[in-house]
């Protein structure tokens, strides 16, 4: 996988680059991210000056803001390269 090429993360921790995942895949990943936007997911972030300050807080987000952490633009332009949709 090169540095600079977008991955679906798996459940499980796989990395797939968006070039080597499956057509139908790729468009069930799709229905997946709309239907988490619509539901909401919940993220985690890291926030503190250094490690002994760090802490982790939890936020739910949705709509728009959840699309763009999830990446749908770019996995859309990926099934439209491969006219999928």
């Amino acid at each position: 996988m090169k540095d600079d090429e977008p991955f679906w993360t798996t459940v499980d921790g796989t990395e797939i680059p968006y070039s080597k995942i499956k057509d139908d895949h790729l468009l069930n990943i799709i229905k997946f991210i709309e239907r988490r936007a619509e539901t909401g997911i919940t993220v985690s972030e890291a926030s503190g000056f250094d490690v002994d300050d760090m802490f982790i807080t939890d936020r739910e987000i949705s709509g728009e803001e959840a699309l763009e952490y999830m990446d749908y633009e770019g996995i859309v332009h990926e099934a439209e390269s491969r006219k999928l949709i």
